[in-house]
């Protein structure tokens, strides 16, 4: 689910690509792990947004095919 990435000596525990939903809408990105809050936070956003889960999950799906 996570892969982990180290960067100025900090280690990063960052998901795999998924579904995420903001104020603008659903998009496919990464979050990672807040360690401070123990929350999943937002990394990066690597589609434009979508109306619907549904269509986000479509396009996850075409460029990260299981």
């Amino acid at each position: 689910m996570f892969r982990k990435s180290t960067s100025l000596n900090t280690q990063w525990e960052v998901s795999n690509l998924q579904v995420m939903r903001s104020a603008a809408g659903f998009y496919v990105g990464q979050s990672y792990l807040n360690r401070q809050s123990g929350y999943w936070e937002p990394w990066s956003r690597e589609s434009e947004y979508f109306e619907t889960h549904g269509d986000a999950q479509v396009y996850l799906n075409f460029i990260n095919p299981e």
